[in-house]
């Protein structure tokens, strides 16, 4: 109910909809490959930012995008790692284990999500923003 998709949902995904995905870590720059082994024809490229997953597009020179590449392209991948590398500099990311929240209700501040997890466990508190 409160928790967010992770690894096993793109695998899911990638059988479901049988297209290899990529998913690059922004922070850490690492790359992992879901349906890999299932030689798909095609991939499409996401990036994690700590918290969410969103789709990277090649804007073509015509104006189209494109989300859906061939897996014999491994250009799309460079552009991938290039695209997680600007993010991580202009600091596009969020570090669940740092970021510095306030709750909503009481205006109590904590550091990271364990901590913002044990104060909604004693207080009932689930309103929170960054600082």
């Amino acid at each position: 109910k409160d928790a967010w998709g992770g690894a096993i949902e793109v695998q899911i995904l990638s059988e479901y909809f049988q297209v290899q995905i990529v998913v690059v870590d922004t922070v850490s720059g690492c790359t992992t490959i879901f349906g890999e082994a299932l030689n798909f024809p095609s991939r499409m490229v996401l990036i994690y930012d700590g918290i969410h997953y969103d789709a990277l597009y090649y804007s073509a020179p015509d104006g189209t995008t494109q989300t859906v590449h061939p897996t014999s392209d491994s250009s799309i991948l460079e552009k991938a790692k290039v695209t997680a590398e600007e993010a991580k500099a202009a600091h596009n990311y969020t570090d669940t284990g740092g970021f510095t929240l306030k709750c909503l209700v009481c205006g109590f501040r904590m550091k990271g999500e364990t901590e913002a997890q044990k104060h909604a466990k004693t207080t009932s508190h689930t309103n929170f923003s960054e600082v």
